[in-house]
């Protein structure tokens, strides 16, 4: 682990990895420290293929989880209780410990392609986006029993999941193309919660808290807009090029990374609307379509930014990635400083942002 300073806003950095190759954190859709503070889960490419792998932030000491060619790099979730990481492969939502890596299969769905997950806030439920041929279904799983249910079926692609802080409902990007919706798990339709009207490009969401989500107009800013969609409750936070965006546990501050034009990794109250440039990653942000206006028709930016399962890494500038070329700003459970991804060096490696003490207090 090596200390720098960024050169234009004096906040500390911790680089954490220095491999030979691409290392990035989890997705900033879910936490990747453990609920301890102790284990950073992040995916190395060293075998050629993404694989989990777990550093211990005292001692810096790495172990490397899964040795697999087919994890989707794009699924990892760590456990309520910090044990172990949930991700898929191929047509299975798989389980491996931290404590010694024993891999164990937790839902099989014969002949289909799972993609993202998500973990309940009370630990006993994960759920899935299951890809069987022209449909997708949004699924929960019983982590206790296995017992699958099917909350949502359409012939769209579902993008990454989150549950709100109460784990009553799920947000999730998809169905309606650039609508971000929630979904009740007790039934009921999902709703719409932020709609992409002509000329807009609306991405990348996150709850505030139970009644709130932040979301990202691409090209535009950052809004925030109450849970049930009511158009009235919109209000724009930040007023630039916001690209990912992450919550702070408590819901009252965001960290935001930035593209065309690329003004640093942002941190932004969305009470207040003040914001601060933590640090500058300095990635590359890779990806032809990230400068352009709006998305090609049919695009799955997902589908396109991260490594594919059953095949090596590609390292080719793609549509929307390779991901790992973007900073994807994830808090720390204490909410004292962000993770990032960054290729400054010419490889993906994993930095820590220390947030100044007395900012935003």
């Amino acid at each position: 682990m090596d200390l720098l300073r960024d050169p234009v806003t004096g906040t500390e950095i911790v680089r954490l990895t220095a491999e030979r190759s691409a290392q990035h954190h989890l997705p900033e859709s879910t936490p990747t420290v453990t609920p301890d503070g102790r284990w950073l889960v992040f995916l190395t490419h060293e075998t050629g293929a993404p694989n989990l792998a777990a550093m211990d932030l005292s001692s810096g000491d790495v172990r490397i989880l899964t040795l697999r060619k087919d994890l989707n790099a794009a699924s990892p979730v760590i456990t309520v209780d910090g044990l172990a990481v949930l991700f898929s492969a191929r047509d299975a939502i798989w389980a491996v410990t931290l404590e010694d890596g024993t891999e164990t299969e937790l839902a099989p769905f014969s002949g289909a392609r799972v993609r993202h997950l998500a973990t309940a806030p009370d630990g006993r439920a994960v759920a899935a986006t299951v890809a069987e041929g022209p449909w997708n279904r949004l699924v929960e799983v019983d982590v206790y029993d296995g017992l699958v249910r099917t909350l949502l079926e359409c012939p769209q692609a579902i993008g990454r999941l989150q549950y709100d802080p109460g784990g009553r409902r799920i947000l999730f990007a998809g169905e309606a193309p650039g609508s971000l919706q929630v979904i009740d798990r007790q039934g009921g339709g999902p709703q719409v919660v932020a709609g992409q009207r002509e000329g807009e490009w609306v991405r990348a969401g996150t709850w505030l808290g139970a009644d709130s989500v932040a979301f990202v107009k691409f090209h535009d800013g950052l809004y925030v807009r109450g849970a049930n969609g009511d158009v009235e409750s919109e209000r724009c936070i930040f007023k630039g090029p916001i690209w990912h965006v992450a919550a702070r546990g408590d819901g009252r501050l965001l960290a935001c990374d930035t593209h065309a034009r690329d003004i640093g990794l942002v941190l932004v109250s969305p009470d207040s609307g003040s914001w601060k440039v933590l640090c500058h990653p300095r990635s590359s942000n890779r990806g032809t379509r990230w400068f352009e206006p709006l998305p090609a028709p049919g695009d799955d930016e997902e589908a396109s930014g991260f490594a594919f399962p059953d095949r090596p890494p590609d390292f080719t500038e793609s549509r929307y990635g390779p991901a790992w070329t973007h900073p994807h700003p994830s808090f720390h459970r204490d909410g004292l400083s962000v993770f990032y991804t960054s290729d400054v060096s010419g490889v993906p490696q994993i930095y820590r942002a220390l947030i100044p003490d007395g900012w935003f207090d």
